[in-house]
């Protein structure tokens, strides 16, 4: 499966997890307070490399690092 990127919403890290972990309840590594995996999602792809992503709705907007070519990604899901 693949993987979800996401963000905490209390510190606003970025998370990553694999997908069979939506709704699931995880510690934020960071600020160590409870936060679901968000189950609504978009795709989006590289424009580097055409990796696709799966991305929580919270990441639009984001810059986020391709895991596959270290292509940083502007604003996430925002349409110029």
């Amino acid at each position: 499966m693949p993987d979800i990127f996401f963000k905490c919403g209390w510190c606003g890290k970025h998370l990553v997890v694999d997908e069979v972990g939506v709704g699931l309840e995880i510690n934020c590594p960071d600020c160590k307070k409870i936060v679901v995996i968000p189950k609504i999602r978009f795709a989006h792809e590289c424009p580097q490399c055409s990796e696709r992503l799966i991305l929580a709705y919270t990441m639009r907007g984001e810059t986020l690092e391709c895991p596959s070519c270290r292509y940083e990604i502007p604003q996430i899901g925002v349409s110029s």
